[in-house]
């Protein structure tokens, strides 16, 4: 509480100043498939979500992510790396893309006999590739200054049907704004310095904001 009263302080008396401007994020949502939300009645296995960063594609249990699954699935959720036999062996010593193979999922369904599996990325916008983009996002993060897209995908083992699918991209906008500053010559425009969440931040308020979408 007292982080975020802070702050709003200085965002006010950054913008006081004419030449700053706070630009506000946008946040849009697409289902990019049939949403049936979760049963909870049915054990899912949650892979850790997945990052494109500058250094490369990185793989981490988001807190966030982690925490709303428990929450929502309780004992019937086994993260991946915590997934062993008997014998103390991990069951999956490998990586799972989010754009996982058929002969994946046959692995899967065969090794953790598990009905559901839960996967996450976050991509950031600049390294998005443009030309992949939906036309939607392609509008959305033309002249964005900062942006970042969370997707979650759940596949169903049983039948390897994508069950529920879903983005939200976050972006800031150049505003553009102006501030007239009068002198001796007359009447001089000075562009504003805007100030915005980077776009690691958006994918992490992206990530949560979509999680509270899912039925």
């Amino acid at each position: 509480m007292i982080f975020r009263l802070l702050s709003i302080f200085l965002i006010v008396l950054l913008t006081s100043c004419n030449r700053f401007s706070y630009n506000f994020p946008n946040y849009s949502y697409d289902n990019l498939a049939i949403n049936k939300g979760i049963n909870a009645n049915s054990t899912y296995i949650l892979n850790a979500t997945k990052e494109y960063t500058d250094k490369g594609l990185r793989s981490k249990n988001m807190p966030e992510v982690v925490g709303y699954f428990k929450k929502r699935l309780n004992q019937n959720l086994i993260i991946k790396k915590d997934l062993k036999d008997n014998r103390g062996k991990y069951v999956l010593p490998f990586d799972i893309p989010y754009k996982v193979s058929k002969q994946d999922l046959t692995f899967l369904k065969e090794a953790t006999n598990l009905d559901f599996l839960i996967l996450s990325k976050i991509e950031y916008l600049e390294l998005l590739n443009k030309e992949s983009l939906s036309q939607k996002n392609k509008v959305r993060l033309f002249s964005a200054l900062s942006g970042a897209i969370a997707t979650i995908k759940i596949i169903d083992l049983q039948n390897n049907e994508v069950v529920l699918e879903m983005s939200c991209t976050a972006s800031v906008g150049d505003s553009q704004t102006a501030f007239p500053e009068v002198d001796e010559f007359g009447i001089e425009e000075l562009e504003s310095i805007p100030i915005y969440k980077s776009a690691v931040t958006l994918g992490k308020k992206a990530m949560k904001r979509l999680l509270k979408k899912i039925n």
